[in-house]
């Protein structure tokens, strides 16, 4: 999440592989006061970014996958276009 934003190590706990998740926990459990250290990093980092940073990184996220995609979404009959913020709540 936030790849650009967030250090390893000093963020947020890094991990290559789902096979070195327990190692990861393990170490956290371990080290308490690296653990807590990692949350307040990242926490104060979240705190400091705006609507528009998080809105640019879900749009380049969005634009990524789309551009993997190997198929042709189609649209459920049941489901309405949102044009606005106003339009959920019509």
């Amino acid at each position: 999440f936030f790849e650009r934003q967030f250090m390893p190590g000093v963020h947020y706990a890094p991990v290559d592989t789902v096979a070195e998740i327990p190692a990861a926990i393990r170490r956290l459990r371990e080290d308490d006061a690296f653990a807590r250290q990692l949350a307040l990093a990242g926490q104060q980092r979240m705190a400091q970014m705006d609507v528009e940073e998080v809105t640019h990184y879900c749009y380049q996220m969005l634009k990524g996958y789309a551009a993997m995609q190997r198929f042709k979404p189609k649209r459920d009959p049941r489901s309405f276009e949102v044009n606005c913020e106003d339009d959920l709540i019509r």
